[in-house]
């Protein structure tokens, strides 16, 4: 318990630490949290702080008063190069060539500020705050700042902008405050550690010593846009892809519903689960049935099959999924739990 009561303490300094280090914190309300996966794996949650809630997106983009955009990193792995091109790519696919060229000074100064490692728990802001500049801060160290405060709105463009990270990216910023409790906790959970905190001085250090950024060979170029058949065909494909996770939730259930326990493991009060590898034909028929995770108990492994028997067939496969059979992998979950 002691042990314990010293970690939650810890968490609280360093949530504490970090939170009131940043300026304007006390005038800003959390508008709406989004989440940014690449490949199916989490990088960062991003959460953009106003001084008044709102759903209006245009609101926010001409808006001048104290506006914060922060991202807490998931992803230990979620590189310095690509955090950079990330906003680099996405600021040159939401402004004209105009805005490109008068930002020029600004946006090679951001790809110099961007030039840092990244850990698990990090936590990047971007600050418009009253005195009319951005700040830029990691973990409440100051990376740098940049004096047009227009700046920050076609950053923020990235993010809410006529070419979002994702539409539903976008759409999760603009709660006007209305944000599942779960997702906050989870939100404010992803801090710094101790550790990192402390590293963040000689970072600080480091940050002093470097040479300004410089303007000779950098440029930015809005990228081309997908043609309308690829917009189409990856359309197609995220629908697909939709249609089979959606699928594999109601194989999960159909499973759950059909699991028979042997009556020899339940009796001596055996629990466990077999992961099973389950094909089936486009009615649901069960063409074939392998144990991908074997239980420790014979009779379970054997139960696991049966079920997966007793359980074809399964729902039809969707018309949105295009394969003559469909594979999925199932887990046959025995528990005592809730048994007479």
């Amino acid at each position: 318990m002691r042990k314990l009561f010293h970690r939650v303490v810890k968490n609280i300094f360093l949530i504490s630490f970090v939170v009131a280090a940043l300026p304007s914190y006390a005038e800003l309300k959390l508008n709406g949290i989004a989440h940014y996966t690449e490949l199916g794996k989490a990088q960062f949650v991003a959460g953009l702080y106003t001084e008044a809630l709102t759903d209006n997106k245009a609101t926010l983009l001409s808006g001048t008063g104290n506006k914060r955009m922060e991202m807490r990193i998931q992803n230990d792995h979620f590189s310095s190069r690509r955090f950079k091109r990330l906003w680099l790519e996405g600021i040159a696919v939401n402004a004209s060539p105009e805005e490109l060229k008068a930002h020029t000074q600004n946006l090679a100064t951001l790809n110099h500020l961007l030039k840092v490692p990244l850990k698990q728990g990090d936590i990047f802001t971007i600050t418009l705050s009253q005195q009319s500049q951005v700040a830029f801060h990691l973990n409440a160290v100051k990376l740098g700042k940049v004096k047009h405060p227009e700046f920050f709105n076609l950053l923020l463009r990235t993010w809410i902008g006529t070419v979002p990270l994702s539409t539903p990216f976008r759409d999760a910023l603009l709660k006007q405050g209305n944000i599942d409790p779960g997702m906050l906790a989870n939100y404010h959970r992803i801090t710094p550690t101790q550790e990192r905190q402390t590293a963040m001085a000689a970072l600080a250090a480091k940050l002093k010593r470097r040479e300004p950024p410089k303007l000779a060979g950098f440029s930015i170029a809005a990228p081309s846009l997908p043609s309308p058949e690829e917009t189409k065909r990856q359309a197609q494909q995220d629908k697909a892809r939709k249609a089979r996770q959606d699928y594999v939730k109601v194989l999960n259930d159909w499973t759950d519903q059909h699991v028979v326990y042997s009556k020899s493991a339940a009796r001596h009060k055996k629990e466990d689960t077999v992961k099973m590898k389950v094909t089936i034909k486009r009615n649901g028929e069960v063409t074939n049935i392998n144990i991908s995770k074997k239980s420790q108990y014979g009779r379970l492994n054997n139960a696991a099959i049966k079920s997966i028997e007793l359980a074809s067939p399964y729902p039809k496969v969707p018309n949105d999924i295009d394969d003559d059979s469909f594979t999925f992998t199932t887990p046959v979950v025995f528990s005592l739990k809730g048994k007479p």
